[in-house]
């Protein structure tokens, strides 16, 4: 009978054609469930770079209302000058950690997220300068930044060094950056105080803050 035959055909199981249409359907489901993975994983990544820029923004801004200023660009502004490399970061950690005005300003900053990615130490009469300029509230003299969640310093400028191009350390490599400016108007963004921001996944700068930057004034 015709029943008979069709039932013999399924007991010698798959054929290789169903096979491969069912490894195939697998593999699509696989991907499609990494690349939610893999972007799940960023997006949190980003939130915690958001969070914790959030928490930096708040320590200067109390450092400001102690000082009637924001920090400088670079403690050259002091007389002390490192390797020329992530300075606006460098300099604001250092203020940050003053003991003077009321400080020191480090608030809520995860101390996880402090690096010296580019190896500056200060000398002994560096280290003496900024003691005496700064009075950091620390036990070493190694320069730190604040980095992102994928290992890159964030980038800090004061609004009296806009237009000033300034090096920061992006993956392996060296960049120049300058203040972000606004795309529609050309004007910069917080014309009278500082930009924080990240460069993102990607690990490249984006001149008018868009992109997967982590601008401060975007939260």
């Amino acid at each position: 009978m015709t029943l008979k035959k069709t039932s013999s055909r399924r007991a010698g199981g798959f054929t290789l054609v169903e096979i491969l249409v069912v490894m195939s359907i697998i593999s699509i489901l696989a991907g499609l469930a990494l690349s939610g993975v893999m972007s799940g994983r960023t997006s949190g990544e980003e939130g915690a770079v958001k969070y914790n820029i959030t928490a930096l923004v708040s320590a200067v801004e109390a450092y400001a209302t102690e000082t009637g200023d924001y920090p400088p660009s670079s403690l050259a502004a002091y007389g002390i000058r490192g390797n020329g490399v992530n300075d606006g970061i460098e300099c604001l950690l250092a203020c940050l950690q003053t003991r003077k005005h009321n400080g020191p300003f480090l608030g809520d900053l995860d101390p996880d997220q402090r690096s010296n990615v580019d190896g500056d130490i200060l000398s002994k009469l560096q280290s003496s300068q900024v003691k005496k300029r700064v009075d950091w509230s620390r036990l070493n003299d190694i320069l730190f930044e604040y980095c992102d969640r994928w290992g890159n310093p964030l980038v800090y400028i004061h609004s009296r060094d806009y237009g000033k191009q300034f090096k920061v350390q992006a993956g392996e490599g060296i960049i120049l950056v300058g203040a972000k400016r606004d795309s529609e108007t050309g004007g910069y963004f917080k014309p009278t105080e500082y930009q924080i921001w990240s460069l993102g996944v990607d690990e490249v700068n984006d001149e008018y803050g868009d992109g997967d930057d982590i601008c401060h004034w975007q939260r």
